[in-house]
């Protein structure tokens, strides 16, 4: 059924006037439609680790060497750590703190795996001490 033009708002018949219900339901729908389409986010998956095998001594050494990673590895070193919980310094930029963990995950030293919203790093004290007997030990045992 259509309106006259003429009519005002006020005039015109009550079935002209949009349904709130069926406004909701619309834009329900549309979101739903929105976020079912959306890719996976990249801090949800999961990211490659090097086999314990493949552990080389001089990347885990090069990871080791830098003071703000030794830092993360001896936070870690008592057990699971969820990322943002790490103590880096808060003036550090977030991609600065990206790359510190990205360098350690790289080189085999941490896991990071997704935990909720965010990731949990890990020790994998057991694959260094298998292919490095004592090495993790001794660097954690060092003065910084």
């Amino acid at each position: 059924m259509k309106a006259p033009s003429g009519l005002r708002a006020a005039q015109r018949p009550t079935q002209m006037v949009p349904n709130f219900s069926n406004l909701l339901l619309l834009s329900i729908t549309r979101q739903f439609n929105y976020i079912r389409t959306m890719k996976t986010p990249t801090h949800l998956t999961e990211l490659p680790h090097p086999e314990p095998e493949e552990l080389a001594l001089t990347q885990v050494l090069f990871a080791l060497s830098d003071p703000g990673r030794l830092e993360i590895v001896r936070q870690i070193a008592d057990g699971p750590m969820e990322m943002a919980q790490c103590l880096c310094d808060p003036s550090m930029p977030k991609s600065t703190k990206s790359h510190l963990m990205k360098v350690l995950r790289e080189s085999g030293i941490v896991r990071n795996e997704p935990f909720g919203r965010g990731r949990l790093l890990t020790l994998r004290r057991e694959d260094l001490d298998a292919r490095f007997p004592g090495l993790i030990d001794a660097v954690l045992k060092g003065e910084g």
